[in-house]
């Protein structure tokens, strides 16, 4: 694409997407977790059982962590609008590198706990 007759920042937009876009084919998270995730979505499996999901991607450093709230047991609540996320990113409907920002914004703040 041809982009040498864009605004200065709509270029660099554009260039940022691209960016993005390289990102979100490359697969990270394994398939049986993106299967944990549409289980959870039509509640085959409770929100421990996903927060175990997540556990594995934050030790397999797919999941980056910051300063995190920590206990010795998995949280038991995920917020709905976390399920609905899940439910979208099983479905293909978000790139996976928009689920796994979400999940590490979400850890990261303590909503859900490790």
């Amino acid at each position: 694409i041809d982009c040498h007759h864009l605004k200065p920042e709509i270029k660099a937009s554009f260039q940022f997407s691209n960016e993005l876009n390289a990102l979100e084919t490359e697969q990270l998270i394994p398939p049986w977790v993106k299967n944990i995730g549409s289980f959870w979505c039509k509640d085959k499996i409770n929100d421990s059982e996903f927060v175990s999901a997540v556990q594995y991607l934050v030790n397999e450093d797919i999941i980056h962590l910051k300063n995190t709230v920590s206990d010795t047991a998995p949280s038991n609540k995920v917020p709905d609008w976390v399920k609905s996320n899940a439910c979208w990113w099983a479905d293909d409907k978000i790139p996976e590198v928009d689920f796994i920002s979400g999940i590490e914004y979400l850890v990261n703040v303590g909503t859900i706990r490790i």
